[in-house]
């Protein structure tokens, strides 16, 4: 199963952010596993590094984003993704840059902590 992984998500697991790093360490030992293909958008890192720099050494952080790139396919985010987000009706560009980007990715579902941003999108 593909599984698209919101940044929001990546950043919970990454940063052990509190209560959020429970519900999706399962989604990476699943990974690990090989029972699912997890998928992020190339611009979830640098995201990352924007948000985590701040409470994470850079050397650190780097040897974990190196940990996190053999967990995780990274699905670009191209000129007609960046094409069909500025077209739709999302509230958020950052969202809908992520719908497309997983929508490229052949993704099954997208898992996020905040699914009301991505309703009434469907990726499937």
């Amino acid at each position: 199963m593909n599984v698209f992984l919101d940044t929001n998500v990546v950043i919970d697991y990454m940063a052990a952010r509190e209560p959020f790093c429970h519900d999706v360490s399962p989604i990476f030992r699943n990974s690990v596993e090989k029972e699912l293909n997890l998928q992020v958008a190339s611009m979830t890192f640098t995201t990352m590094e924007y948000v985590l720099k701040k409470h994470i050494p850079h050397d650190l952080l780097m040897r974990s984003f190196a940990s996190l790139r053999q967990l995780v396919n990274v699905i670009p985010s191209t000129g007609d993704v960046i094409d069909s987000a500025i077209s739709s009706s999302f509230t958020y560009f950052e969202d809908s840059l992520q719908h497309f980007t997983a929508q490229k990715g052949g993704a099954d579902i997208i898992i996020t902590r905040n699914p009301s941003d991505f309703v009434p999108h469907s990726i499937i």
